[in-house]
């Protein structure tokens, strides 16, 4: 009997554990992408740029992210996708590998000293197919975010 109940308990305790965990570190790096994303003032945008006439300095920035889906989101996700529907579990995962790309490539630009990113483009890519490919390993999201930094003369 006292067999059983450690056969249950154990894994239901890690699962536990890792929801918790999972939950944590993922609301710690929202906070942390929301008070970054406040203090940068720099104008974004995916329009091509045209007349450079006012341009002082313009260089090619870009901000990389990969993000890991705890073993627990990805173990809901494959629950979830036995019967079909949206992974929200995963979804979130996108979100934030994305919103922490173009926070990297920003505060490049920032460090520049330029006033606007232009043309951004956002490339992604999943490394996360484990063993051999098997899919055993964990899922991963790779974003990379890149664009142009210009900084405009004064006076423009």
């Amino acid at each position: 009997m006292i067999g059983l109940v450690i056969w249950i308990v154990g894994p239901v305790s890690l699962i536990v554990l890792a929801l918790i965990t999972g939950s944590i570190i993922e609301h710690q790096h929202l906070n942390s992408l929301r008070e970054r994303e406040a203090r940068l003032r720099i104008g974004v945008t995916n329009l091509e740029p045209g007349d450079l006439a006012g341009v002082e300095m313009r260089a090619i920035v870009g901000g990389q992210a990969v993000i890991a889906a705890d073993r627990f989101k990805v173990w809901l996700g494959n629950l979830v996708s036995i019967f079909g529907g949206e992974l929200k579990t995963l979804t979130s995962v996108m979100a934030r590998a994305r919103r922490e790309a173009i926070l990297r490539m920003l505060q490049q630009a920032e460090d520049l000293g330029a006033d606007q990113v232009w043309n951004v483009r956002l490339d992604t890519s999943n490394i996360g197919k484990g063993e051999e490919g098997r899919g055993r390993g964990g899922v991963m999201a790779e974003i990379y975010a890149y664009g142009t930094a210009i900084r405009l003369r004064k006076g423009n």
